[in-house]
């Protein structure tokens, strides 16, 4: 209490754990999709889908970018679009660049 008035605490916004992502690898595994997401700023984050093996490669590459994409917009306010190529027989990388199509900047902090 300051002079009889209860204060209020400010929130201070905490920054994301996650920078603007720039490349997802996905790979098949035999019950699930694991997947790497390398960001911007050199952090990362990694999961698995939960799909059989023999699923579409296209349906398991929106699994892991749809909630990305909403991800980066709510915590850095910018859209991002994916283009996917194989890596190797049962392996893929998405490139991620941002809505005006420019790409996120290559690499973590110095």
């Amino acid at each position: 209490m300051l002079n009889g008035v209860v204060a209020r605490r400010s929130k201070a916004r905490k920054k994301p754990s996650l920078g603007v992502p720039r490349e997802i690898i996905l790979l098949t595994g035999a019950k699930e999709w694991p997947y790497t997401v390398a960001a911007d700023d050199g952090s990362g984050v990694c999961g698995k889908v939960p799909l059989p093996c023999d699923a579409l490669p296209e349906d398991v590459q929106e699994r892991v970018f749809t909630p990305l994409a909403e991800l980066t917009r709510a915590w850095h306010g910018i859209d991002i679009d994916v283009t996917w190529s194989p890596l190797t027989q049962d392996s893929w990388v998405g490139r991620i660049t941002r809505g005006d199509g420019t790409p996120p900047v290559e690499g973590g902090p110095a």
